[in-house]
């Protein structure tokens, strides 16, 4: 809410979904102090788009929590689980905030060191890359950089 209160993130992601064809697949992850699957990963259908919007607006902005590794995991768990093998695997993530977990799940320098020195190499080791984008000035563009260059992604 305080970083992105206009909500920029769901035009950003309805954006992305103008770029995708018949063949591709998409899912949509939601996330706060957890990851929730808001649409798991399926075969893209040019005429859903609508759906998948609604989906988008869906999300909602209660949490008070940015979890990066639990949504990072959530998108490979989906991959390994869903993906197809002889696909190019790719996950966007939009981000407007900094690794901020709620205590219980540990503190933002575990969890950054868990995903920068365990989770993106076996990610990369599965041949997914994780392309960054940051869309607030609050954003931790430094460690969306690190997510993507450990993946060979794109960080914007």
């Amino acid at each position: 809410l305080l970083t992105d209160p206009n909500r920029l993130r769901d035009q950003g992601a309805k954006l992305f979904l103008q770029f995708l064809r018949q063949g591709d697949r998409v899912g949509i992850i939601d996330f706060s102090h957890a990851a929730h699957i808001v649409k798991e990963l399926e075969d893209f259908e040019p005429a859903k788009v609508s759906d998948l919007e609604q989906k988008i607006s869906s999300i909602q902005s209660t949490g008070e929590f940015t979890n990066l590794l639990a949504a990072i995991e959530a998108a490979a768990t989906m991959l390994a689980e869903k993906g197809r093998p002889d696909a190019n695997r790719v996950v966007i993530l939009l981000s407007d905030g900094k690794m901020d977990p709620d205590p219980v799940s540990g503190s933002s320098a575990a969890l950054t060191e868990k995903l920068l020195s365990d989770v993106l190499p076996d990610i990369k080791t599965s041949n997914v890359k994780i392309h960054t984008l940051a869309f607030s000035d609050q954003a931790d563009k430094d460690l969306l950089s690190q997510i993507a260059a450990g993946t060979d992604g794109v960080n914007w």
